[in-house]
């Protein structure tokens, strides 16, 4: 691959292929389903497009969306985007963007989602409903203007999550327009992304900075560890120590590695991709009651 800085992964649930957003002015790269080789996109390379998210549009994935330290940009392929697909910048220009959430209930004629929220560093949040032609602040009510992460429920379109620096994370019931926090139980007050588990809107899960993953069951009103297996230890570390019968190694007891990002296998939704910094990507095969290290 063509850097070792990954900040985001997503599949295309159609074909399996797999997209990874890169830093340090990367862009993007792809690996087609059944191959052992990667290709860039060569727009976001062009550009030096430094990747914080990336999102394949859901119901249209002809369209991947790009949360850029640069602004928000949108790649066109037919069918799905490729090495020679164009990427455009279509809002927030000069912007870093932490994150970008789609409501896919709201797709237009033209086959692209029409409602849409970013979050901005040190901008705050904001809401388009011309798929992206147009944007207006909505973070009235949350006590910071840095957004890392923004989730739209797909079965309650006025429902939306946001995660904010050093804040913990808030819900609106009325698409953005006021907002509630969400901390109480809920340790880690940074948290880098929020995911619905797939067909399962009560289902959440925080990828936070320092405390690993939590997981909601009750759409963000409680919080529980999802942690079992993602603790960061040496050979020697784990060499040296006892365990009990039964006992694993877990973030509450040992450090946890920064957690970045969380993506669900489509064909498989109990398996779970957990992206972390500078210690590779973890996998739960068990919808995250345990993890284990990956080769990648």
């Amino acid at each position: 691959i063509h850097s070792r800085h990954i900040t985001s992964v997503d599949v295309n649930p159609h074909n399996s292929d797999v997209y990874v957003g890169m830093w340090s002015r990367k862009g993007v790269a792809y690996l087609k389903s059944g191959s052992t080789s990667w290709t860039q996109i060569n727009t976001t390379a062009a550009q030096k497009l430094s990747i914080f998210q990336l999102q394949l549009d859901p119901v249209n994935p002809q369209f991947l969306y790009l949360s850029t330290s640069q602004g928000l940009y949108r790649c066109v392929g037919d069918p799905y985007p490729s090495e020679f697909s164009d990427c455009d910048l279509i809002a927030h220009e000069s912007n870093f963007i932490f994150d970008l959430t789609l409501d896919i209930e709201s797709v237009g004629p033209n086959g692209k989602i029409k409602r849409m929220y970013t979050g901005l560093r040190y901008h705050g949040l904001y809401k388009s409903s011309d798929a992206g032609i147009s944007f207006n602040e909505r973070y009235a009510g949350i006590k910071s203007n840095e957004i890392l992460s923004v989730l739209s429920d797909p079965n309650h379109p006025s429902d939306i999550y946001a995660s904010v620096n050093g804040k913990g994370i808030y819900k609106s019931n009325d698409e953005g327009l006021n907002w509630i926090p969400l901390t109480d139980e809920l340790p880690d007050e940074y948290v880098n992304q929020l995911v619905f588990k797939p067909e399962d809107s009560n289902t959440l899960f925080a990828a936070t900075r320092s405390t690993g993953v939590y997981k909601s069951d009750d759409r963000g009103l409680s919080w529980s560890p999802s942690n079992t297996g993602l603790a960061i230890l040496g050979v020697d570390d784990i060499e040296k120590m006892t365990l009990n019968e039964g006992e694993t190694i877990n973030c509450e007891s040992f450090l946890c590695p920064e957690i970045l990002s969380v993506n669900f296998i489509s064909s498989s939704p109990c398996q779970i991709l957990a992206e972390t910094n500078g210690y590779g990507i973890m996998m739960s095969d068990d919808c995250g009651n345990s993890w284990h290290k990956t080769n990648l």
